[in-house]
C-alpha cells in the first residue's frame, strides 16, 4: 500500500523531459520493428535518438509524436495479391 502512496504523489514529468527507449517505440508507440525505426530515421525524417552513456539510444516523446501527427492516416488504392504489393 505504500509503495501505491508514492506512485501516486510522483510528479508527472512534462512531455518535453521524457524519452523512449527502442523497445517502447517498438512495441507500442510506433508499432516498427528495429530495422525499420533506423530506416525511417535515414529515408522518412523519424527523429533522430539521443545517446546516453554510449549505447544506449533514447528518443524524445515530443518528437516521435510530431513525426507521427505528420504521418499519412492510412494507405488508400494500394492492394495485396500474392505477397506482393499491386
Amino acid at each position: 500500500m505504500e509503495n501505491q502512496k508514492a506512485i501516486e504523489a510522483t510528479p508527472q514529468l512534462p512531455d518535453d523531459c521524457v524519452y523512449w527507449p527502442i523497445e517502447t517505440l517498438a512495441s507500442g508507440v510506433v508499432h516498427m520493428g528495429r530495422n525499420a525505426i533506423y530506416q525511417a530515421i535515414k529515408n522518412d525524417g523519424f527523429p533522430a535518438p539521443y545517446k546516453f552513456g554510449g549505447r544506449r539510444s533514447l528518443w524524445k516523446k515530443t518528437e516521435v509524436l510530431e513525426w507521427m501527427r505528420t504521418r499519412p492516416q492510412g494507405v488508400s488504392g494500394w492492394s495485396v495479391t500474392k505477397g506482393k504489393v499491386a
